[in-house]
């Protein structure tokens, strides 16, 4: 994985995806697990990571923001296997074939959940 924050090897798309992540940060558009999980250490700095194409927020812990739906999403990286995405995504994705861990880490986030992925994931733990 290559991850770059010098503009010089970015491509148009990938500055105007920074800048509309930077107009998300100044305006506070966040999620409520955004807001609530993020760290403000002071030290954000914008990302590109020139494998995946995404373009992101980091801070000096390497918790990752990224845009969806209009707002600034936490992007996790699950603590076992290393499943990666938004916790949407995350949920979407989960399947038998997960470790019960990361299983465990993504329901730890119950309350930003739906209904449907926490009833999901929970027959999944008790299968």
């Amino acid at each position: 994985m290559v991850v770059t924050a010098d503009f010089s090897d970015w491509g148009y798309r990938d500055i105007g995806d920074a800048a509309t992540i930077l107009e998300l940060w100044s305006d506070q558009k966040l999620t409520r697990l955004a807001d609530y999980y993020f760290d403000n250490d002071g030290s954000i700095t914008v990302n590109f990571n020139q494998n995946s194409g995404i373009v992101f927020l980091s801070n000096s812990d390497y918790q990752v923001l990224v845009e969806s739906d209009g707002k600034l999403e936490l992007f996790i990286t699950t603590g076992w296997t290393g499943q990666e995405g938004t916790l949407d995504d995350l949920a979407d994705d989960a399947d038998d074939s997960w470790e019960k861990d990361d299983l465990e880490e993504v329901l730890s986030y119950e309350e930003y959940l739906s209904s449907a992925h926490k009833k999901k994931l929970k027959k999944l733990l008790n299968q």
